[in-house]
């Protein structure tokens, strides 16, 4: 936990008083467990952090002596960095006899993990190796969001569990099974012990016998997945949506982002030194997720807002995923249009086969990005830059929506979809036009901070004059698009041409943009 500042007054009879300002935290991982369970990728990346914080204090002779959830502490909602706090019964091992704040026979400790030494209340067998106890308890409770009693781990892992995901077993035979055990030398005696093992399973390749789930990792040299591949995936999805597996699905998120860290990191290494080559890069990036695509447009195909938030927290994980690189701009901004397709792929998915749920989900819910830029901003997906400007693409939103449309024409996708290519070109641009009537809303509400990218005024006038006579003559239809705007279909239809008007002014008023699409409208028989 870091310190911002510090005072410390001694006096003449050794006494000391003093004050420490820490920042204020914004939750502890006790109050986030649900958010953990089941997720193997997440917990462990969490888990490698807390033990390294571990291990800093291990290294100044310092046992903690009280790991527990309530004591893993985060600055903000992304969950990146745990930070380890509470020292307050920490031993620290030179510190003499007669100086200990804590008595020699006295029982400290968090209950649930603590050691078995820690609860006979010695303080000379108590080691770093209580700490290595605690960390497993902890990473169990984190993927389970149970507490073990004691060592009993046969309950560790239910059999439908172990049945599910095959990486329990290993997580039960390699770190549990050294760590919570009753005497101290027989577990990890290190943290590099368990850190060894962690970043091990974390970069265990797809094939092993811990991850039996087909995996799509691609090195920067191989050639995009087949038709069969990205429609496998799909139909494997719609399946399980169709069965409800929503645990099971949500799990699988890790493996897609696992596969997709794997693939940029390659990438990016081919080429780092060749900024020309990013957009190129970034479309091969996005032809390279078969299974993460799939996985989306069967989620938008099905309306399942179950799984929207594992999808919306893999865009941002996608948006991130430059943060903190050096490097040519054009180069740290080829992931971006991965997560901008990802959300125009849902929205336009949704459309298309009319599916409320996702759409309304697709046009009010905020994603967090511009941590790169100093910024960490939470704004609608219409409003993300990086979706549409991103430095690969030289910040031209026509040539991104040029590239998303491309590759949502192609025809593995609209195969798989059951679509042809007029009702997809169709949804996109329709899409496109309910995004900017979305932003003139915020603007029109007093949000002035919001943008209407560029490529929202390429709208085709018969594409968009489809959509609103729709809107206005089928009422079904009506009251689901018009739901995603939260307002009635007599607001939505009196403030039309207001939000039209908007789009025209960014667009069509001496801008030197191209507008082809309609400046007002009005009902027809």
């Amino acid at each position: 936990m870091p310190i911002i500042d510090h005072s410390l007054n001694f006096s003449s009879d050794d006494g000391v008083d003093g004050w420490i300002v820490m920042p204020r935290a914004a939750f502890s991982l006790e109050e986030r467990i649900d958010v953990l369970s089941g997720r193997v990728e997440f917990a462990t990346e969490l888990l490698c952090g807390i033990v390294n914080g571990i291990k800093a204090a291990h290294e100044k002779n310092v046992v903690h002596r009280d790991i527990k959830p309530a004591n893993i502490l985060f600055m903000d909602d992304s969950m990146k960095m745990p930070l380890v706090s509470d020292f307050g019964i920490c031993l620290l091992r030179e510190t003499p006899e007669g100086k200990r704040l804590t008595e020699v026979n006295e029982t400290v400790g968090p209950r649930f993990f603590m050691a078995p030494e820690q609860e006979r209340g010695g303080i000379a067998d108590v080691k770093e190796s209580a700490d290595l106890y605690a960390l497993g308890k902890l990473y169990h409770f984190m993927l389970t969001g149970r507490r073990i009693h004691r060592e009993d781990l046969s309950v560790a892992f239910s059999n439908d569990e172990l049945s599910e995901d095959a990486r329990f077993e290993y997580i039960l035979n390699e770190v549990l099974a050294k760590t919570i055990l009753e005497s101290p030398e027989h577990r990890f005696q290190s943290c590099d012990d368990l850190l060894k093992v962690l970043v091990g399973f974390k970069t265990r390749k797809s094939g092993s016998s811990v991850a039996k789930r087909p995996t799509n990792v691609q090195s920067a040299d191989q050639s995009p997945p087949s038709q069969s591949a990205l429609d496998s995936f799909y139909r494997q999805y719609l399946d399980e949506i169709g069965k409800k597996n929503f645990k099971k699905l949500e799990i699988e998120v890790d493996v897609l982002r696992s596969n997709f860290t794997n693939t940029w990191e390659n990438l990016r290494q081919s080429v780092e030194s060749n900024p020309n080559d990013a957009a190129d890069a970034s479309k091969r990036l996005i032809e390279s997720q078969a299974q993460l695509v799939g996985y989306t447009l069967a989620v938008a195909r099905y309306d399942c807002v179950e799984l929207f938030t594992p999808i919306k927290r893999t865009i941002e994980y996608i948006l991130a995923a430059s943060d903190k690189l050096d490097g040519y701009t054009a180069v740290i901004g080829i992931p971006h249009p991965m997560a901008g397709f990802l959300y125009m792929a849902m929205s336009t998915v949704a459309l298309a086969f009319e599916n409320w749920g996702i759409l309304e989900k697709c046009l009010n819910s905020k994603f967090e990005w511009g941590r790169s830029t100093g910024r960490q901003v939470y704004e609608c997906g219409f409003d993300v830059g990086l979706f549409f400007h991103s430095e690969s693409f030289g910040r031209s939103a026509p040539k991104i929506h040029d590239m998303y449309r491309e590759l949502l024409l192609k025809k593995p996708v609209l195969e798989a979809l059951g679509k042809r290519n007029e009702d997809i070109f169709d949804s996109y641009v329709q899409t496109q036009f309910l995004m900017c009537l979305r932003a003139a809303q915020e603007i029109h509400l007093g949000n002035q901070k919001v943008r209407i990218w560029s490529d929202y005024g390429r709208f085709h006038e018969e594409r968009v004059e489809r959509l609103i006579d729709k809107v206005h003559h089928d009422d079904e239809f009506s009251r689901g698009l018009i739901g995603a705007f939260h307002e009635t279909r007599e607001s939505f239809f009196e403030a039309l041409n207001r939000r039209i008007q908007v789009a025209f002014e960014f667009f069509g008023n001496g801008s030197g943009y191209s507008y082809n699409s309609v400046t007002s409208w009005e009902p027809r028989s």
